[in-house]
């Protein structure tokens, strides 16, 4: 599952604007990998840090 957020108040977004929440979750077999990234456009490396 992947997933846009706005990254204070977690609704969906309809449009991406800038910031955004990148939500990842993979389940590989028994393995299951969750990950969340706030993600600047605007920023010069294109990623904040969280």
């Amino acid at each position: 599952m992947v997933a846009l957020r706005h990254p204070e108040t977690l609704a969906e977004i309809d449009t991406v604007s800038d910031p955004v929440l990148l939500l990842l979750y993979v389940r590989i077999g028994q393995t299951k990998l969750l990950d969340n990234r706030v993600i600047d456009i605007q920023s010069e490396n294109g990623m904040e840090a969280a």
